[in-house]
């Protein structure tokens, strides 16, 4: 596998992407922690975690339960982190009179705010100093973007709902922005998971705030109070998405990469190339370093691309720490897991969750993300951009995703057979068609090259129903005219894919 990438003296650039997160995929932790807790306590004989849980109805998860979604009041001006004004404040020339007091009255603040955002220790200020101060002529976004946010609750309340928080906090840095949000949603019953991105610009309303960008919540919460941030954007995301977020959890920035190399690396399919990080399409197998690049990179793409590969990353990690050879690994993962993961999951939660984890198929996961149809693109008043909320067409992709799923058909897809063969001229795709329809929930395998070279992609059914055979062609992007029925019961094969010229798996 291409491993292209650029020198290892070469260290990414931290800005405020935050791919720590995808490194302590929720999935991946429980299971490590729980097998680390089955191994450490194998001597004690079969009583230990996993095994009374899985005799001990008692110790089965438990949902939490979360208020009712309240009616946000009006929100108070912004209260701004130290020496970073809010990205719609201007500035202000102090003129002759000016005083502190006075300008907090004009601008419909408080001398504190203003203190805070112009790193001053007390409020002398002077004639001609420029101090950042609201923007008076300020006005709510268009099509009710901010304000109390949705009336409407969705059916995510049926899940077990946790936050996965990276942030690029630094070491005696006073500020920070958590980059990346991704709602984990647990159906314990069905055995199902759903991994939903939050762009990190969604302009929302934050409990206490007021309007802002979604990844400064955690910020703020922690300004109120040490440890606050996390229940900050649990209320935030629960008030302007009606996604009830029932635990949380939170990453460092080096914890991402450890986590990687202690599980060996993760096999990534790599759909489009990225030229500036030097990487090829293809399943690359990528180390700490390399997942971190694959998380960040942005210059040939965009925030919903990024957000993508980080739910494609915590998926591999997912399957990786199910390969046997992570066992000898688990006491440098745990030790590395407790160095950079926070949560407020207490422990039988964890260990309930590795259960699922544990039994998952790879088509049991289901990833989406807030993408560009279901917001609007809108420059404050101060000259940010950011991403308004379209909450009908938020509130119709929820309702899709966390929807009824046919778990008959998702049976039935587990139990067709499916051999590529490629042939283009591209030996990566064979690769990435068989990575897609595995992650289809397909029994793949690769019957090497076609025949001779082939324009045109086809999909030759042997012995699957119309609906299977059509998600084969869906999972690979490929026209409903590439589908051909040839009925053949005692076939080796349900499904023959041949790849033509014509497959394309890069979809942005």
């Amino acid at each position: 596998m291409n491993r292209n990438r650029r020198s290892t003296n070469e260290k990414p650039p931290q800005d405020r992407l935050t791919p720590a997160l995808i490194g302590v995929a929720l999935i991946l932790a429980c299971i490590v922690t729980a097998l680390g807790i089955g191994l450490l306590r194998a001597e004690d004989g079969p009583t230990d975690d996993l095994a009374a849980l899985a005799t001990d109805p008692a110790r089965a998860i438990v949902i939490p339960t979360v208020p009712t979604l309240p009616v946000t009041p009006t929100p108070p001006p912004i209260t701004p982190p130290p020496c970073t004004p809010p990205a719609d404040w201007q500035t202000h020339t102090v003129q002759e009179g000016d005083t502190l007091f006075a300008l907090a009255q004009t601008y419909d603040s408080d001398i504190e705010s203003l203190q805070r955002a112009n790193c001053l220790d007390n409020d002398i200020i002077r004639v001609g100093q420029e101090l950042f101060v609201p923007d008076p002529t300020y006005r709510p976004p268009p099509a009710g973007a901010t304000g109390s946010g949705p009336t409407y609750t969705t059916s995510a309340n049926r899940y077990l709902n946790i936050a996965l928080l990276g942030s690029d906090k630094r070491p005696n840095s006073p500020t920070w922005r958590t980059d990346t949000i991704i709602v984990v949603s647990l159906d314990m019953d069905r055995n199902l998971v759903r991994l939903l991105s939050i762009p990190r610009d969604l302009w929302v309303n934050i409990p206490g705030h007021g309007p802002d960008r979604i990844n400064t919540a955690d910020l703020w919460g922690e300004m109120d109070h040490k440890g606050g941030g996390p229940e900050l954007v649990k209320q935030t995301i629960y008030q302007n998405l009606g996604i009830p977020i029932h635990y949380w959890v939170r990453v460092d920035f080096d914890g991402f990469k450890r986590i990687i190399d202690a599980v060996g690396g993760v096999d990534v399919d790599v759909e489009c190339p990225l030229p500036d990080i030097g990487l090829e399409t293809g399943v690359q197998h990528m180390d700490g370093e390399m997942a971190l690049w694959y998380a960040r990179s942005r210059m040939t793409t965009n925030d919903f691309d990024r957000s993508r590969r980080q739910r494609k990353l915590l998926m591999a990690l997912w399957e990786q720490a199910l390969n046997p050879g992570i066992i000898p690994q688990i006491p440098t993962l745990l030790a590395t897991m407790n160095d950079a993961v926070q949560t407020d999951l207490p422990p039988d939660q964890i260990i309930a969750l590795a259960m699922l984890g544990l039994k998952l198929r790879p088509n049991q996961i289901f990833s989406q993300s807030i993408g560009p149809w279901q917001v609007q693109n809108w420059t404050t008043p101060g000259g940010a951009e950011v991403l308004l909320p379209l909450h009908d067409k938020i509130k119709e992709l929820l309702d899709s995703f966390y929807g009824p799923i046919d778990l008959d058909f998702l049976e039935r897809v587990s139990r067709t057979t499916v051999a590529v063969q490629n042939g283009t001229s591209r030996p990566e795709a064979g690769q990435l068609a068989i990575s897609n329809l595995h992650w289809a929930g397909f029994q793949v395998h690769d019957a090497g090259p076609a025949p001779t070279p082939t324009a045109l992609s086809q999909v030759i059914v042997y012995n699957a129903e119309q609906d299977i055979a059509e998600l084969v062609a869906i999972s690979l992007d490929l026209m409903p005219s590439s589908l051909s029925y040839r009925p053949d019961p005692n076939g080796e094969t349900d499904i023959l894919v041949v790849l033509g010229e014509d497959y394309d798996p890069c979809r942005r």
